[in-house]
């Protein structure tokens, strides 16, 4: 009942589509199973959101095990970030994980460039690789500057290059890129939604784009995901505990989300 009442509370907000169990979504705390059962539930409650499964793993037993099973729900596509632990692996091994994904999928696939979690960058000489491939669709990027965004959308026009953080939206939409996948999204939706408008009207972008990084700003030095949470069980829908790692706000620090959050 919580998830599909989040659900609502997303398309409520005007998004289109939801990423299923991203890094806000602690998809690494999470077992196999668990992601399977996730993605189902979503799937049940989808309403007209579009659906991307994030189906990443150290494992690529594991990662095709997600990938067939994401397949058969009817999610529209998949994410796959970097296998994880080992650091900086050598551009070949990165290759080799992905071409299997790719050679493997029946939907299309998007990498997820994270490195400062992941620890395994997504070079553009590894996507000039993978582009031969057609059904990668494109790149989620949650570190590249503005300019690295215009840069990827210009080498790499067929490819759907999304934003990973919030200030870049306007940045990437202005450039030809597809929009913006972000965790502050879960909670701004529509701020965020405002900066989509106003680009395809064709005013008050830089307005709204403002707003956004107004709002964002609220919860941009409290914690990550757990500040999201609470900021989100303030529209009444039950708080969603953390797992470990992670840990969820201390009460004075819901008092500073709420007093910020209603101000």
């Amino acid at each position: 009942a919580r998830q599909a009442a989040y659900l609502r509370y997303l398309e409520d907000g005007g998004v289109e589509g939801i990423l299923v169990l991203g890094t806000s979504g602690e998809f690494p705390s999470f077992s196999t199973d668990e992601r399977k059962a996730i993605l189902e539930t979503c799937m049940v409650n989808r309403g007209n959101l579009s659906v991307m499964a994030h189906i990443g793993s150290p494992s690529l037993p594991d990662t095709f095990e997600l990938l067939e099973h994401a397949a058969s729900t009817g999610a529209e596509s998949v994410l796959a970030v970097p296998p994880f632990f080992y650091r900086n692996p050598a551009m070949e091994g990165l290759a080799t994980y992905y071409e299997a994904i790719l050679h493997a999928s029946p939907l299309p696939v998007h990498l997820y460039h994270i490195p400062r979690l992941s620890g395994a960058p997504i070079s553009v000489e590894l996507i000039r690789r993978l582009a031969e491939f057609p059904n990668l669709r494109g790149l989620k990027d949650s570190h590249n500057t503005p300019q690295d965004h215009a840069a990827l959308v210009k080498e790499f026009p067929d490819l759907d290059i999304y934003a990973g953080f919030a200030e870049c939206l306007t940045a990437n939409l202005t450039s030809g890129g597809a929009g913006c996948i972000t965790g502050n999204g879960s909670v701004l939706r529509r701020q965020t939604r405002a900066v989509l408008d106003a680009f395809r009207s064709g005013s008050g972008l830089e307005a709204a784009q403002e707003a956004l990084d107004e709002a964002d700003a609220v919860l941009g030095d409290l914690d990550w995901v757990p500040g999201w949470k609470y900021a989100v069980s303030l529209s009444g829908i039950p708080e969603s505990p953390c797992r470990p790692p992670l840990v969820g706000l201390k009460d004075a620090q819901k008092a500073e989300v709420t007093e910020r959050w209603r101000a």
